[in-house]
């Protein structure tokens, strides 16, 4: 793991204030670098590795080093984590981030967009998405007469920039969706930008500037098709195993693939109930303990394993799920490269991670569990976008209502 340590430097200038130095480390590379902070030498706490709280400029001056050290480590995690660092390289990026280089044109939105994404404290995956819009804004770009010879400036971000860039995206086959997120983050490149008065274009906010979206059908996994994946016999394939247990306990508590491995014998309340603070949104939720999360994690004696890659346990699920018979066929209607197109696959093709929390939403609601319950556990906030979430049929609403009809009748005859 990459470690930072802050020290204060010895020599001191004519004021008494010495500069405060970066030393980065990891396994053995070594790499000291001057950060842009000074400060008298009395005001510097050696132990702590930051400045007394009592010198005027200290809390605001300890905030930079937090931030400094936080996009470090994440520039180290995001662009190390399957390449050799090279010393060189690595001292280069920590000094761009000390010091974001300043050669773009204050007018030049690509550019922009790639500075902001290289030096924002964002996800891995939302930087990857950032870097997709960036990749087909330049390709964009060189395709196109009106901006091929010049940049794109942020006062050309307007309603025929967007339909110009949307038939682009259309005519590259993407989806409906993979295009809104792609406006979406332009969006968020236009707002950044204006906040930083580079221009004052709000074009970006007009009702035709909008992101696009369709509801697509994902599947969930009935409580049938759970007790086949749980019961599954997987010992001749422990990594199977593993696997198969994180899932399960994510299709009984709702929560995120982030938050499976987080699950401790410290969560549990009162021997029935789960309390987590969930990684996304930094929410304490209390969840009942349902019998099955309760047996697996009896089987790790409570410390489950952790969990690897997004992609492999997606890849792993399917081969599981395939294993189990989930045999059944989805139909999914997607708009691709503006054509509406239907596809047919097995429902084991379509499962991956977030398969386990839209499962749970979609079984408690089968189950009459009150929409406000369900949503305090999964977090949606609004429940017009919890309806969206849930995948529900009209066959499913039909037998729903009949369960409740059925449930009257037979509590009315009871009376009688």
């Amino acid at each position: 793991m990459a470690k930072i340590n802050f020290y204060l430097n010895n020599k001191v200038d004519h004021k008494g204030h010495s500069t405060i130095l970066l030393y980065f480390s990891f396994k053995t590379l070594r790499i000291p670098v001057t950060t842009n902070e000074s400060i008298p030498a009395k005001c510097w706490n050696k132990k702590n590795q930051r400045v007394r709280i009592s010198y005027s400029e200290g809390k605001s001056i300890n905030e930079r080093l937090d931030d400094l050290e936080l996009r470090i480590k994440q520039m180290f995690r995001e662009d190390f984590s399957d390449v050799a660092p090279r010393r060189s390289v690595v001292k280069e990026k920590i000094q761009n981030i000390i010091n974001p280089p300043n050669e773009f044109d204050r007018n030049d939105f690509i550019r922009f967009a790639q500075s902001y994404t290289e030096t924002c404290l964002r996800k891995l995956q939302t930087k990857k998405n950032y870097r997709q819009v960036i990749n087909h804004l330049i390709l964009f770009k060189n395709q196109s007469k009106e901006y091929k010879k010049d940049s794109i400036s942020f006062n050309q971000i307007d309603l025929d920039f967007y339909n110009e860039f949307y038939k682009y995206l259309e005519g590259k086959g993407l989806s409906k969706n993979t295009i809104g997120m792609h406006f979406k983050n332009i969006k968020v490149f236009m707002k950044q930008a204006l906040e930083r008065n580079l221009h004052q274009n709000q074009s970006f906010m007009l009702s035709g500037f909008k992101v696009v979206s369709e509801i697509t059908d994902a599947p969930y996994l009935s409580l049938h098709e759970l007790k086949k994946i749980y019961e599954l016999d997987l010992a001749n394939n422990p990594g199977f195993d593993r696997i198969r247990d994180l899932f399960i306990i994510g299709c009984w508590t709702g929560l995120r693939y982030s938050d499976w491995s987080q699950v401790n014998k410290c969560n549990i309340v009162n021997d029935s109930f789960l309390r987590i603070e969930t990684i996304k949104g930094e929410r304490l939720i209390t969840i009942p303990l349902h019998h099955y999360v309760r047996k697996i994690l009896e089987k790790y004696d409570y410390i489950l394993p952790p969990v690897i890659s997004n992609q492999k346990i997606n890849e792993y699920l399917k081969t599981i799920c395939q294993l189990a018979d989930i045999n059944d066929t989805v139909s999914n209607t997607i708009t691709k490269g503006g054509n509406r197109t239907q596809e047919v696959k097995y429902k084991w093709e379509k499962v991956s991670t977030h398969t386990a929390r839209r499962s749970f939403a979609t079984n408690m609601y089968n189950m009459n569990v009150p929409s406000l319950t369900i949503m305090a556990i999964t977090g949606h906030t609004t429940e017009k976008n919890f309806l969206k979430y849930i995948k529900i049929n009209q066959e499913q609403h039909a037998i729903n209502l009949l369960k409740i009809w059925e449930e009257q009748n037979f509590n009315h005859l009871k009376a009688v």
